[in-house]
């Protein structure tokens, strides 16, 4: 390939419905996008057509779930093939004896999750329900599928829900095993439990009071390699980039031209006000067993945890002004507290001491041990976020880590002895890509958004005050 942003289209089949020989429309492409989120486990597409005398879409006719194949080779002569269903038309212009129109495609299991539904109680550990769900009802082979082993059982009846759905409201629940958590309860002289009320808390008093921490929370998304359940800690634990980007050129970088960022945008960085309403550096959790009348009180700090979780950034801890916040709790939760509802036992299913509890059950409410958790984490973990244009890089997938250079804007002197960023530059979490080929040019782009929770690159000290 002449160029970084050089690719081959090889070829464009797409199957009528009912038939299994191909129609080859490799010619009437004028683009071909590709997209995946981690936010999103479906994957999705879109072809542009420019269509004179063929008239595709009523010859065939195109009536919606027919069967697209996008093979291309990259600038190193790497194939991909990506494979999507019809879904949808957006728009369609007629000029001059040539039609224009856009075809929008969803990956088979986006159309499938849209009708499955899931009826039978679900137990045990959540990776093995979202394995168990992905398996047996979306039929995906087992080697498209990976997932981070977590520690406690659950039980649930999900409804008649959608698969998709399902694991999603697992995310939230889940703690890995590589996450410490813990609760606290508090005690007075007397040794008898004591609860405060959200008016009476003050930064001098909290040690005096019920306190969880630790981390919880994963992702659930699908990229070209297939579907992933792992905790939000992994994946900013990762200190291993798939790519180096640099946004500007120095002499003494050596770095390949393909590296370069062609285009960044910074989204917001920081709104604490926001994180303050949403609880993300302390919250106060009111938990009510109905099955004992047992009531609790426990607040949960994100300075207490920062050090527990996994972080891309090199900052050592929460920032002094987010630390400071972190005194006071924010947020105000009540939540049910059930133990009893999948045990038939003669003993209290409450695994705690204060109900004379001794773990009868296999699925207690573990609640206190990732719902302020997991709320803290995922409304942490986008404290810098950017969107990065490059040259055509399709091997890039969301889950991946890329690392960033972006050039120190200081004066010359002071940039020969610190050429990037020191705070703004390193390692990212890659949260969104878009691969566009431009078919007629034979060039591809990758638009990829990247986020992580902290400041610093390696090599640098961040200045963050802690």
């Amino acid at each position: 390939m002449d160029f970084s942003t050089s690719f081959s289209l090889e070829k464009v089949e797409i199957y009528k419905i009912g038939s299994d020989e191909p129609t080859l429309i490799t010619d009437l492409v004028l683009e071909f996008v590709y997209f995946e989120n981690i936010f999103d486990p479906s994957l999705s597409m879109r072809l542009r057509l420019s269509d004179q005398g063929g008239n595709l879409i009523s010859s065939l006719p195109i009536q919606g779930t027919e069967r697209v194949v996008i093979d291309l080779t990259d600038t190193v002569g790497e194939p991909y093939t990506y494979e999507g269903r019809i879904f949808k038309i957006p728009t369609r212009f007629t000029g001059e004896k040539i039609q224009y129109y856009e075809i929008e495609l969803v990956s088979m299991d986006g159309l499938l999750n849209e009708g499955i539904r899931v009826t039978k109680i679900l137990k045990g550990k959540p990776e093995k329900i979202v394995r168990d769900i992905l398996e047996n009802y979306m039929k995906i082979p087992s080697d498209r599928i990976k997932t981070e082993a977590s520690q406690f059982n659950v039980s649930f009846s999900p409804g008649k829900s959608k698969p998709f759905k399902i694991i999603q409201s697992l995310q939230n629940k889940t703690v890995s095993n590589s996450t410490k958590a813990e609760v606290k309860t508090s005690e007075n002289n007397s040794g008898e439990s004591e609860n405060k009320t959200n008016s009476e808390l003050s930064p001098t008093d909290s040690d005096e009071y019920g306190k969880s921490s630790g981390s919880s929370g994963y992702f659930f998304y699908q990229n070209y390699d297939g579907f992933k359940f792992e905790s939000i800690d992994t994946l900013y634990a990762n200190k291993s980039p798939v790519l180096r980007l640099f946004q500007d050129r120095i002499e003494s970088e050596t770095s390949p031209q393909e590296d370069k960022i062609l285009d960044i945008t910074y989204e917001n960085e920081i709104n604490v006000l926001n994180k303050l309403r949403l609880g993300a550096y302390s919250s106060l959790i009111c938990y009510y067993n109905y099955s004992t009348g047992a009531y609790e009180e426990y607040t949960y700090s994100l300075a207490d945890s920062y050090d527990k979780m996994g972080h891309q950034g090199t900052q050592s801890g929460l920032g002094k002004g987010q630390k400071d916040l972190s005194k006071y709790p924010t947020r105000v939760m009540s939540v049910l507290l059930d133990h009893e509802t999948w045990y038939s036992g003669g003993l209290a299913a409450s695994p705690e001491q204060r109900d004379g509890g001794e773990g009868a059950t296999e699925f207690p409410d573990y609640q206190k041990y990732y719902m302020a958790q997991s709320i803290s984490r995922m409304s942490s973990m986008n404290l810098q976020k950017a969107q990065i244009k490059i040259s055509g890089r399709p091997s890039l997938k969301v889950g991946d880590s890329v690392e960033i250079f972006i050039p120190n804007q200081v004066v010359a002197k002071e940039r020969s002895n610190k050429p990037w960023d020191p705070e703004h530059s390193g390692i990212y979490l890659v949260t969104s890509v878009q691969h566009k080929y431009l078919c007629k040019k034979a060039r591809c782009y990758t638009f990829i958004g990247i986020m992580r929770d902290s400041y610093g690159a390696p090599g640098y000290a961040s200045n963050v005050e802690g």
